[in-house]
């Protein structure tokens, strides 16, 4: 018997997700300000200091990357990776079971510089 990480997608909704058409124009155009955001859309942008020095950075650099920013504000998280890479997909449920709201989301984009880290 194998077990199945409840966390991570099938491979069958990972597909679907991946096949699935985008809902809005300018794909890509959330991950970044030179450009814009697509009609309709505005771009939130909320700062907070969340400590210093090299180990904190890295700590929350693991926090964002491993979907833990999403479990953390109440969200239930399956993806298709443990940890954010371009191309992944995720659904993102608020709610408990049959009562849960699914957001189906695809990573577009990821910023892997030294001193600056996410995803669109």
């Amino acid at each position: 018997m194998q077990l199945v990480d409840p966390q991570l997608l099938s491979p069958k909704a990972v597909a679907a997700l991946r096949d699935a058409a985008f809902t809005y124009g300018n794909v890509g155009g959330t991950g970044t300000f030179d450009s814009g955001p697509p009609s309709g859309y505005a771009h939130l942008l909320r700062q907070t200091e969340l400590g210093s020095g090299a180990s904190r950075f890295d700590e929350v650099v693991q926090t964002l990357l491993g979907w833990d920013m999403h479990r953390r504000a109440g969200l239930n998280v399956q993806a298709s990776d443990p940890t954010v890479v371009d191309g992944a997909v995720a659904i993102l449920r608020l709610g408990i079971g049959r009562l849960s709201v699914p957001a189906p989301v695809r990573v577009v984009d990821v910023v892997d510089e030294p001193l600056r880290k996410g995803f669109a």
